[in-house]
């Protein structure tokens, strides 16, 4: 009896030390069991590149630019730089979003070509509106103001 009394204390004692040990860090050494978080710095704006030269930006502020696109051919691509509230570039912070549009079909539509490039086909000549949005596979993290999109 004493003999099973002093094995359950050693494994009392070694299931406590194990419970101790398990609450230590490990100095910045990622553990395989607690993935590291995703920091994701929230939106604040957009800027819309063409060929390298800003067309439109969107801030809390309101949007400046217009795009413009040929009607019955494909754009040059757009490229699209997401920014903080400080003003930094956080899209390599977003590998887990996707870009999306709302459009109307029947002045244009949009093919995406890279996670953060798109181009655009005119489909009729006017002028229309189109929003880019960012999703996150949960929803909308973030929606540009209304951009207006000349196609001529």
């Amino acid at each position: 009896m004493k003999t099973l009394k002093n094995m359950l204390l050693v494994m009392l004692c070694a299931f406590v030390a194990l419970a101790m040990f398990a609450g230590c860090s490990n100095d910045g050494v990622p553990s395989p069991l607690k993935p590291e978080p995703i920091i994701n710095k929230e939106v604040a704006g957009m800027t819309l590149y063409r060929n390298g030269g800003v067309v439109a930006v969107m801030d809390k502020s309101g949007i400046q630019g217009t795009v413009t696109a040929q009607i019955n051919e494909n754009s040059d691509i757009f490229e699209v730089e997401f920014f903080d509230k400080n003003g930094e570039i956080v899209n390599g912070e977003l590998q887990y979003h996707n870009l999306s549009w709302i459009q109307d079909t029947e002045y244009a539509t949009f093919e995406q070509f890279s996670k953060w490039k798109f181009g655009i086909y005119g489909k009729r000549a006017g002028e229309t509106a189109f929003e880019v949005l960012l999703e996150n596979g949960a929803g909308v993290e973030y929606q540009s103001p209304d951009i207006l999109l000349e196609l001529k």
